[in-house]
């Protein structure tokens, strides 16, 4: 990957370690006195000169961090948001969007003491200073060509993620799609495949991962001066798998307590009820039931919250897990659940099933005509009206029975088949 850098007096192919390269300014806006202290590997200073830079990087283990220490305010705010409600489209959109945003600062460019990123635009230079110490490759003057091979090795590099969404902004809506279901395996090795395939690509990205790291390299300084930087890297070996854990951790977790937050604002919301329905000594069948339903619902919900923090408390005490601090917080949150549903219990036990019962059987004694039925109920030990005459069949014991009549009974007798009429019906008579 080739890039042309005609504009600015200092050119930088390969920004190396603290050091390598100070810029100091003095005087005026328009009018100022510049002095440069460099320590790197091919270095030219004059005017008109050309300069070409071969970069080979060798990133071997790189990993991808998820860190909130490497992430940007931009970046984090709107991954909370996102968090909250991974499949909205328009969160999704503006996490692409903040991520997509250019750094302040890049990392290709001279930092200067006074805190600039770059020279004014109409600011002349009047006299600029330069002091060249343990360089290698020094070329003084005006009109010259260089030619620089610089060889970088990295390991265990640690790459910011939103280094790689912004270098490629369409893999935040893979982000946003493990995010949306932290447990599914194809989309997390769809989101590591798009990861490994960014690294392996992206010239630019590579070198800014390789910044900071060697001696700086391709240094030019002057005017009317040009230089081709072209760049080659290998990286073997990506580690994503802190950001897998990480986003399923924190994708996990915030599901967890969105959940929690509706059950416990439905909790309260029943607990008012209950509250303004009062005791349970109320003659009311439907307010009895009322309660008894409020009350079931209420130890229902309290034992969904006790599996939800159960398994908050487990993904807590792994060791991988960013929540470590959590598990005080949540182990006091199963304590007062074990105690709401031992109190909603106990209340119950006094009142709960036996009031509805209650309430229902007082009512009804109350009701006048019930009163009378019960006047005119007969005692059950009265004996049953029978019709007259006909006594109750009784069985005998095998003890009675006579055995003389278990004999078979006689076969009937045969009757003239001659004096019963045809099938037919009745023979005609005959002439």
């Amino acid at each position: 990957m080739a890039a042309d850098r005609d504009n600015g007096m200092i050119k930088i192919a390969h920004v190396g370690a603290a050091g390598g390269l100070c810029v100091r300014t003095t005087g005026q806006r328009d009018d100022i006195d510049m002095s440069v202290q460099v320590q790197a590997d091919g270095v030219m200073v004059g005017v008109r000169n050309v300069q070409r830079n071969y970069l080979h990087y060798q990133v071997d283990h790189p990993i991808v961090s998820f860190d909130p220490a490497v992430r940007g305010a931009a970046f984090t705010r709107r991954f909370e948001a996102l968090l909250e409600r991974p499949t909205s489209w328009v969160r999704r959109e503006q996490f692409r969007q903040a991520v997509a945003v250019p750094p302040a600062h890049r990392r290709g460019q001279v930092v200067f003491t006074d805190s600039r990123t770059g020279l004014p635009g109409r600011a002349r230079v009047r006299a600029c200073a330069v002091r060249v110490r343990g360089s290698r490759g020094v070329v003084i003057g005006d009109g010259n060509h260089q030619t620089n091979h610089l060889r970088y090795r990295l390991t265990r590099s640690v790459i910011a993620v939103e280094s790689l969404l912004r270098d490629e902004p369409a893999l935040a809506y893979r982000l946003a799609d493990f995010v949306a279901a932290p447990d599914n395996p194809v989309l997390e090795h769809r989101l590591v495949n798009a990861m490994s395939r960014i690294l392996e690509r992206s010239q630019e990205l590579t070198r800014m991962i390789a910044a900071g790291s060697g001696r700086t390299g391709g240094v030019m300084i002057g005017t009317a001066n040009r230089q081709t930087t072209i760049t080659k890297s290998r990286i073997r070996d990506v580690d994503v798998k802190a950001v897998i854990v990480r986003v399923r951790f924190e994708a996990l977790e915030s599901g967890a307590r969105a959940k929690l937050a509706l059950l416990d604002a439905e909790d309260r919301r029943d607990h008012d009820e209950l509250r303004k329905i009062g005791t349970a000594g109320s003659l009311d069948t439907g307010v009895a039931r009322r309660r008894d339903e409020l009350e079931l619902t209420r130890i229902e919900r309290a034992e969904q919250c006790l599996v939800l923090q159960t398994e908050r408390l487990q993904r807590a005490q792994r060791p991988e897990s960013p929540h470590a601090d959590r598990k005080p917080a949540i182990k006091a949150e199963l304590d007062s659940l074990r105690k709401r549903i031992d109190d909603i219990k106990s209340e119950r036990g006094k009142h709960g099933p036996l009031a509805v019962l209650r309430a229902a059987r007082t009512r009804r004694l109350a009701d006048p005509t019930t009163l009378g039925r019960l006047s005119r109920l007969e005692p059950r030990a009265a004996a049953i009206p029978r019709w007259p005459d006909i006594e109750p069949v009784r069985r005998q014991p095998p003890s009675e029975i006579n055995p003389d009549r278990l004999a078979w009974p006689t076969a009937p007798q045969r009757r003239d088949l001659d004096d019963l009429p045809g099938r037919g019906g009745p023979a005609i008579p005959g002439p």
